[in-house]
């Protein structure tokens, strides 16, 4: 068998009508440059085939208020030595056709030209074939070597560039007028008698004097009988084009993702920048309040491949405005969660609670926009006299959504039959009086809220308190296929209801200021609890947020400083090791009763957080979060295997890791960063084990893909930029 070896190229950008249909090759019969035998051809990209080179071009629109740029850059892939009469042909024709009307000479038409899936340059060099494809919307290329022929012979480079050079990682990084473009390094394997054989490969820079240098691959210990892969690992990372308020000092701040069976990736948060990219046509394009110190919350919409916007709108009123979490329909529409200071905040009529409930003080409100993202199918508060906040959503199949949060308002609307229907947690009015003065160590105490709405958010199907005396605070919330809500976060009420039987029934902290974690869940019509349980050691814990499987199993994720938080034997991560915060992830059985299992997740320094986790159909856990230890746990090949901040720093990375269904192995851990701080706060995965991570980062060098819908950070050390990644199911390069 001959050997195919295959690096990545130039992440492309793709328009809307390629999301739907494959990268295809078109052949030239004159529609374009005459050197070019084949090319691809959308908006904000161009590739061309010419026996010498392939051209890459790209080009990016920015826009603000007072001007629209374009800027671009081409790149060819350039190959030296090879054979000037190299034959290219197409290979596995695709379905669609292509028609050109030009002019009204008929002659001159060029109708029903086929399309290719692939094309071949047949003995580029001598025994070696360059074959081009599309793989996910992406731009591929594979060089096959066939027995006898040199690996040595393949010779590349990239003209237009101002150089290039390797990174400590072993990336080929091409610098241009844009920035630097970096071809990972590659992973090579060959698949020999049935088994999965590593082969050691990497890129070769030649160095030559007054001319541009060339790169090669080096391949050591191969068989030249068998095939060789080499393949890429980011697929997309793109900034979103705004500076957001300082997650440093404001670590309350969420972001919420999730991701359609398409690929495409919806968030939400808040923004302090009228600039922030809008499309045209959206709900509501411009800036709605008119203090720019004020934040206002935005949904936004993705193409799969990170390359535009689908659509992106504000949603807010003239005060303060946040959305804290996001989840879509089998149909495409995103329901979002968040807080509000904006009487005026867009209400729709017929909703459950279309007025401000409150005064001076925040409401939560939900939101349900349609597809296209131009208008709300429903918008409603949720809240008291006091204040409230929502936090995260879930839908069903009926498009009920489910929201969870925390409210310090004894009038919260609950409804009847509900598990419990009275607020307990103790307000300042109620408290005695001690020398004059009040008790404020117990002042403002928040109870959780877990409520559902029906799908045209007119009512509620229920409402409901859930807490103790004491600060409760709801993170997350998740739905199985039986419509049971599993509600988690954190309480420092020692009477928060736990169930006879539950994994942890006791309030475990040692102190009065601690809190530990719980997990709740609800039955249907939410009037009782299934189960409730704590889950915690003798420090402060805290659940970020949680998911069920098929099976009804509940996963956690979050941070503690427990040393003795309950972790299983066998698991990851049985010992504590961090001096600040420890990452945990816990996956609980479906009667709540045991941990299948429960690791920690952390290095050996400062603060370590899982704050978001996600679970597919085979019972990983795919989690994302921060850490400053430079030893956080990474698996060998991963993307990023370095921590990027500074030594002693306290400089926090992303990182996202992939644990197997028992919570024994880490299937891969990367970090995800820069030089300065990256905090992740969500993540989603699709069909095919893509992770989608939504954060902040002051980083100017956070790794950006090109193609990218946002290439340019728009930060600085005080002021965060949101940034949106997708990482393969293996993340390696």
């Amino acid at each position: 068998m001959p050997i195919s070896m295959k690096t990545d190229s130039l992440k492309d950008t793709i328009h809307k009508s390629y999301i739907t249909i494959p990268l295809t090759f078109i052949p030239n019969k004159g529609q374009v440059d005459t050197k070019a035998k084949f090319y691809v051809n959308g908006a904000g990209y161009g590739f061309y085939f010419t026996p010498e080179e392939a051209v890459l071009s790209f080009t990016s629109q920015n826009t603000t208020e007072s001007n629209t740029t374009i800027n671009g850059i081409a790149l060819a892939l350039r190959f030296i030595d090879s054979n000037p009469d190299v034959e290219i042909y197409g290979l596995d024709q695709a379905a669609g056709k292509v028609n050109y009307f030009r002019g009204k000479n008929e002659s001159e038409w060029m109708t029903n030209l086929p399309t290719y899936e692939k094309i071949i340059y047949k003995e580029l060099w001598k025994g070696i074939d360059l074959v081009f494809y599309g793989k996910n919307h992406t731009l591929k290329y594979n060089f096959v070597l066939h027995p006898g022929a040199a690996v040595e012979d393949i010779k590349l480079a990239y003209k237009g560039s101002k150089g290039i050079s390797l990174d400590d990682r072993g990336n080929l990084q091409v610098h241009h007028d844009l920035g630097i473009l970096i071809d990972e390094c590659p992973i090579s394997y060959q698949e020999i008698h049935g088994e999965i054989i590593d082969i050691e490969s990497c890129f070769e820079i030649i160095e030559q004097e007054n001319i541009d240098d060339y790169f090669r691959f080096e391949v050591s210990n191969y068989n030249e009988d068998d095939t060789l892969v080499i393949d890429p690992g980011l697929v997309f990372s793109t900034f979103l084009g705004a500076l957001v308020v300082d997650a440093g000092t404001n670590e309350s701040n969420k972001l919420g993702i999730e991701v359609d069976r398409k690929g495409d990736v919806y968030v939400a948060g808040g923004t302090v920048s009228p600039t922030f990219p809008i499309t045209l046509g959206a709900f509501e394009e411009n800036f709605p309040s008119l203090d720019t110190n004020n934040t206002s919350a935005y949904i936004t919409k993705l193409w799969s491949d990170g390359s535009g916007l689908i659509y992106s709108t504000f949603i807010g009123g003239s005060d303060i405005d946040e959305a804290r979490s996001i989840a879509i329909d089998s149909m495409g529409n995103a329901y979002v969660i968040g807080e509000t200071n904006s009487p005026d905040f867009p209400t729709t009529l017929g909703a459950f609670q279309e007025d401000f409930p409150g005064l001076d003080d925040s409401s939560a409100f939900i939101a349900k926009l349609n597809p296209d993202g131009t208008s709300l199918i429903y918008s409603t508060f949720l809240g008291g006299s006091d204040d409230d906040e929502g936090t995260d959503i879930a839908v069903d199949n009926k498009g009920n959504a489910y929201v969870v949060g925390e409210t310090n308002s004894s009038d919260f609307p609950t409804t009847q039959g509900a598990f419990q229907q009275k607020f307990l947690s103790i307000l300042e009015d109620d408290l005695p009086e001690q020398n004059g003065d009040i008790e404020l160590q117990q002042s403002f105490s928040d109870v959780v809220f877990v409520a559902k709405l029906n799908p045209d958010g007119s009512n509620l199907v229920y409402s409901t308190f859930l807490g103790g005396s004491d600060d409760d605070e709801g993170h997350g919330i998740a739905v199985d296929h039986m419509g049971n809500a599993y509600v988690t976060g954190e309480t420092n009420s020692p009477d928060f209801p736990t169930t006879l039987g539950a994994f942890q029934e006791n309030f475990h902290s040692a102190t009065t200021s601690a809190d530990t974690v719980f997990i709740t869940k609800l039955n249907p019509d939410g009037s009782k609890i299934v189960y409730s349980t704590f889950l915690g050691g003798n420090g402060d814990d805290q659940a970020n947020r949680i998911v069920v499987d098929k099976m009804g199993n509940a996963y956690v994720g979050g941070e503690t400083t427990s040393s003795d938080f309950p972790v299983t034997r066998g698991a990851f991560q049985e010992d504590f090791r961090a001096d600040g915060d420890a990452g945990f992830v816990t996956k609980l059985n479906p009667d709540g009763t045991a941990l299948i299992y429960s690791t920690f997740l952390n290095g050996n320094d400062g603060d370590n957080e899982v704050q978001g986790i996600a679970v597919d159909d085979m019972g990983n856990a795919y989690v994302a979060g921060f850490s400053d230890s430079p030893d956080f746990p990474v698996t060998s090949g991963a993307f990023q295997e370095d921590y990027q901040g500074a030594a002693d720093s306290e400089t926090k990375d992303v990182f996202v890791a992939k644990l197997n269904p028992d919570g024994s192995i880490l299937l891969y851990s990367t970090f995800l960063g820069g030089s300065e701080d990256d905090i992740a706060r969500d993540i989603a995965i699709d069909e095919e084990g893509n992770a989608y991570v939504i954060g902040y980062t002051n980083s100017s060098n956070f790794p950006i893909t090109l193609g990218a819908f946002d290439v340019d950070f728009k930060g600085n050390n005080i002021l965060f930029d949101t940034f949106v990644a997708k990482i393969t199911p293996d993340a390696t390069p």
